[in-house]
């Protein structure tokens, strides 16, 4: 084990020379003797010794109290005092350098042993506790929660940083003050103050669980959430020397948790609202249904759903929805509205637009229903189908603006989807019922038309040629007995009645099916059918063509045949006019036909939808089986035109077409 080094700072040298002598018998290496405070302060700097022993009357600038202290807080170096006598005054005096010890003289061989040991042992434990001090401060500064840390009497004796910067309290101005004057703690519900301890002779208990959530009231009035945790400081009788608080800010924790529950609310109500409007398929109970889910789930006085007409640019009230009914009233309503309206609505890259107040703007053609109505706020979100806009899903309240929050915003826009995809799925649903309830009609229809062709081929088969066969076979059998001239005008009479069964059974297939359209080709065929056409109805056909003098497969020819067939048909019937327009031309790709008239005009869609009439439709039909499209346009008084166009290669892609016609 290295011996001690020892420092002697003694102005009598005598004594200082009987201190060396003592010190070297005992075991200890002797540095240096100095005679001043000066000369120890400059001799430490070469060798540093681990104690000295300091005489408390120095000559000089610093006498042995001034220059221990300076050892001691400078240098960390241990100081025994020498003394003969020390009166009140210089022991008060030396206490407040903290010695670790006194020496009287004479000196005692074994005093001095003990002594400088227990000085040495004492340093040495002081050492530590100071290191483990440092540690412990380091650790605690360091650590990501909140640490106040208070005596006995509930004093703080320690903050680090984490805490100043929750509390807003420094640890300089903590540091003394009762804990809950730093430490401010309310009830989170009750917003009354809590005592976080109780203080007691000697003893510190908490007066909550060990580790509880409140509300931390900071220096400059913020609230903040903590999670708060407290230990008694004991010794090892059990005896309270203080309590360590712990806490934490949980600000984030909560907002995530809140964003979580919000996330899963919302999850669940666009769960509820899908499995309910897709276990429907009637479009009026789908819509009403998305209104009441949408209303509850946002809680708001009522919605609407506005669907868009791209035919005529309006905007129908489709459904509505209210607790108290009150809108009932304008369910169905049409808005005629500017396209630049529904433009700007496709052009807005935001699925929702919220105006806060449409008091404070002019929203033509709602504006009379808003002030009607007293409605302040008002969401509106897309509905699409695609990239085609159906129409709105719509959020208002009565009689008070209101602030919608994200989380709403975005339930909003999962209900608006939802509402699109079951409005599509209702949709679809219709025109595959339609269609169901068309084709049983359209089947029908044709066993009715077979049987009508049937009866009318048997009636002229009966009428027309079945007289002129038995006039013939009469004729005929008179011959037998006749000869000379009366023989030849019978003969003649049956020549006029073969020729005239040959002219029925011509008009007959004629009116079935005319052979030259195999024969000879479309455009020979439509030619006689104009002029026959004209010569029966007194009508004038305007017809122009390009590009069709060669030859079609089959099956266009007879299309097109049957189309004009059907609507010059039509227009006879139906137009009241003197004249009309056919044009049909061809490319490589594409054959194009036109039927125009300027007569009384009709409703196509209320044509196309009744299962009363069937010449449309049965048009529409032969047109779909080649992979064509074709287009009505009519209103009553204006007229119509009727546009085929049938392709001459490759089905036409009908599928966007027939959806933006399903659309509106």
């Amino acid at each position: 084990m290295a011996r001690a080094k020892v420092l002697i700072v003694e102005d009598e040298r005598l004594i200082a020379l009987d201190l060396n002598n003592l010190l070297t018998d005992l075991g200890y290496q002797v540095v240096g003797a100095a005679a001043s405070g000066e000369e120890a302060l400059k001799m430490i700097q070469e060798d540093k010794p681990d104690i000295a022993l300091m005489d408390l009357r120095l000559s000089g600038t610093l006498d042995g109290i001034q220059a221990a202290d300076i050892l001691y807080s400078k240098y960390d170096i241990p100081v025994i005092f020498l003394t003969t006598f020390a009166g009140e005054v210089t022991l008060r005096r030396s206490r407040a350098t903290e010695p670790f010890g006194f020496l009287f003289k004479p000196f005692d061989e074994k005093q001095m042993f003990v002594t400088i040991e227990v000085a040495l042992q004492r340093h040495e434990l002081e050492k530590k506790i100071k290191e483990g001090e440092r540690w412990l401060n380091t650790i605690l500064r360091s650590i990501g929660d909140g640490v106040i840390v208070n005596d006995a009497n509930g004093q703080i004796r320690f903050v680090n940083r984490v805490a100043e910067a929750l509390t807003g309290w420094s640890q300089d101005d903590a540091i003394g003050q009762p804990l809950n004057a730093v430490f401010q703690i309310i009830d989170e519900k009750s917003q009354q103050p809590i005592e976080i301890m109780t203080q007691q002779p000697g003893i510190w208990e908490a007066s909550a669980e060990k580790a509880f959530e409140q509300l931390l009231v900071s220096q400059d009035g913020r609230k903040i959430p903590v999670q708060i945790s407290a230990a008694p400081i004991q010794d090892n009788t059990g005896e309270g020397h203080g309590m360590v608080v712990a806490f934490r800010d949980i600000s984030s924790q909560r907002q995530t948790l809140e964003e979580i529950r919000r996330q899963a609310s919302r999850t669940e109500a666009l769960l509820a609202v899908a499995k309910q409007v897709n276990s429907q398929l009637d479009l009026e109970h789908v819509l009403d249904t998305v209104l009441r889910e949408t209303a509850l789930g946002l809680r708001i006085d009522a919605a609407g759903i506005i669907l868009y007409d791209d035919s005529n640019s309006q905007f129908r009230l489709a459904a509505t929805y209210s607790c108290d009914n009150r809108l009932d009233k304008y369910r169905g309503q049409v808005f005629n509205t500017p396209r630049t309206f529904y433009e700007t609505l496709i052009a807005n890259p935001e699925p929702v637009v919220v105006i806060p107040d449409v008091r404070r703007i002019f929203l033509k053609p709602f504006d009379q229903i808003f002030r009607d109505e007293d409605i302040r706020t008002v969401g509106i979100a897309k509905l699409r189908m695609g990239e085609t806009i159906m129409g709105t899903l719509n959020i208002v309240t009565i009689g008070q603006v209101r602030q919608f929050t994200d989380d709403e915003l975005a339930i909003f826009i999962g209900l608006a989807d939802q509402a699109s995809i079951a409005i599509t799925n209702a949709r679809l649903f219709e025109q595959v019922r339609f269609g169901r309830e068309r084709l049983k009609a359209l089947s029908k229809e044709l066993v009715t038309i077979q049987e009508n062709e049937r009866r009318s081929l048997a009636r002229e088969l009966h009428d027309q040629i079945g007289q002129i066969l038995t006039g013939l076979q009469f004729s005929l059998e008179t011959c037998k007995n006749l000869s000379g001239e009366a023989l030849k005008h019978n003969l003649e009479e049956a020549q006029t009645l073969v020729k005239n069964l040959m002219g029925q059974i011509r008009e007959l297939s004629l009116s079935l099916r005319p052979t030259m359209l195999d024969d000879l080709g479309l455009l020979p065929t439509l030619l006689w059918h104009f002029e026959r056409y004209q010569r029966q109805t007194g009508i004038q056909v305007l017809f122009s063509h390009a590009g069709i003098d060669g030859r079609f497969s089959q099956e266009i020819e007879t299309t097109v045949y049957r189309l004009v067939q059907e609507a010059l048909t039509n227009i006879a019937r139906y137009a009241g006019v003197q004249e009309s327009e056919v044009h049909l031309s061809s490319d490589d790709k594409l054959l194009t036909l036109t039927v125009t008239d300027h007569g009384r005009g009709f409703n196509p869609e209320e044509k196309l939808t009744s299962l009363s009439t069937f010449g449309l439709a049965g048009m529409k039909e032969r047109v779909n089986l080649l992979g064509g499209q074709l287009e009505i346009q009519s209103a009553p008084g204006v007229g119509t035109q009727i546009q085929v166009m049938l392709p001459l290669s490759q089905p036409l892609e009908r599928r966007k077409h027939e959806r933006n016609r399903l659309v509106s």
